[in-house]
């Protein structure tokens, strides 16, 4: 069986040689967009075509760009009819020492942005998981809304998994969460990628005194939503803790069944390549297992260590097999070298 996705991707233009963006007249170029990062990874993790992916995208270069970036990851993708000409863009300027890193979107009208339902043709086979996010509904909210409620409503599909993945780039808080609610009131989604701040504004207790990596206040927030949506099966997210005086962080995840939150082991990251597509990475490395009928607890496991990796590896997506993986699943051999 395979995965099934919606969702926009994205061309990334990064600046280089540590220029700020205002200053840059030269970019590397890459394809992204958080759906697509996840099918890819999943499809390069199984060495075989196991994800398809719903989009639309221009018909011109841009769009063969993507078309390629598909072809060369295995991703089977599937296009809705197009009535733009748009392709969703993004400008990164990294991090850099003590600087914060900034995104800049160019995705406004895109040829998915404008897409509606009519204009998909839903295969009729079965999957084992359908997944979208909270990023693909902000390009064109309410519009795309309804497309992906359309999808988790007509998608054959074992589980139906969301990512909230909240950017504040792209809409309110307020906007988003209310969205959210709609399509958690409405689809039956099983697997949903959340922490304690989005299930807050999901649940509406914006007065609380937030700490993200608090594994009890995390276990009561989720008791509270599987209250309320009885088709949620497990609650992921990942968390950061950093270490005084240095920007090294302990790495890890955490999951709630409905019954009791496990904490994943403890990964350290000292140097980061690229921080794009390290939570796409997780994900994928979630899916991917589930996939394989694992455990959640293997599956969360193995997501960490997979987003853990991502965080060396330049570009959008993980890139690497599952055989690749294999060795820094047990232990942290990142000095090593494999001869």
């Amino acid at each position: 069986m395979s995965i099934c996705f919606l969702g926009e991707p994205l061309l990334r233009f990064s600046t280089t040689n540590c220029k700020l963006l205002k200053d840059s007249i030269n970019f590397n170029l890459s394809v992204g967009g958080t759906e697509l990062n996840v099918a890819a990874n999943i499809s390069n993790l199984a060495a075989k075509p196991c994800a398809d992916f719903y989009t639309v995208l221009p018909k011109n270069l841009l769009g063969e760009i993507v078309k390629r970036h598909c072809f060369k990851n295995r991703v089977n993708l599937i296009e809705g009819k197009q009535t733009s000409e748009r392709m969703g863009l993004y400008f990164l300027e990294p991090k850099q020492g003590n600087k914060m890193g900034n995104v800049v979107f160019d995705r406004k009208n895109s040829a998915f942005a404008q897409s509606q339902a009519t204009d998909y043709e839903i295969e009729s086979k079965k999957y084992k998981i359908f997944h979208t996010s909270g990023i693909a509904i902000g390009t064109n909210p309410p519009t795309i809304l309804n497309l992906v409620s359309y999808f988790f409503k007509n998608v054959n599909s074992d589980l139906y998994s969301f990512d909230c993945n909240y950017r504040s780039s792209m809409w309110s808080a307020q906007e988003a969460f209310a969205s959210y609610q709609k399509l958690l009131t409405t689809a039956k989604i099983n697997i949903l990628f959340a922490n304690s701040w989005d299930i807050c504004q999901i649940l509406k207790l914006t007065n609380l005194n937030i700490d993200i990596n608090d594994k009890n206040q995390f276990a009561e927030l989720c008791k509270l939503i599987f209250k309320k949506y009885k088709s949620l099966k497990y609650i992921i997210c990942t968390k950061r803790n950093f270490k005084s005086n240095t920007e090294t962080f302990g790495y890890q995840a955490m999951y709630f069944d409905g019954k009791d939150v496990y904490e994943s082991s403890e990964r350290y990251v000292a140097t980061i390549i690229d921080r794009i597509g390290c939570g796409d990475a997780f994900v994928a490395g979630v899916l991917f297992k589930l996939l394989e009928n694992s455990s959640i607890k293997e599956a969360v496991e193995y997501g960490l260590c997979c987003s853990w990796l991502k965080h060396s590896i330049y570009g959008d997506t993980l890139n690497l097999l599952q055989a690749e993986i294999e060795p820094y699943l047990e232990f942290d051999n990142s000095k090593l070298v494999n001869r």
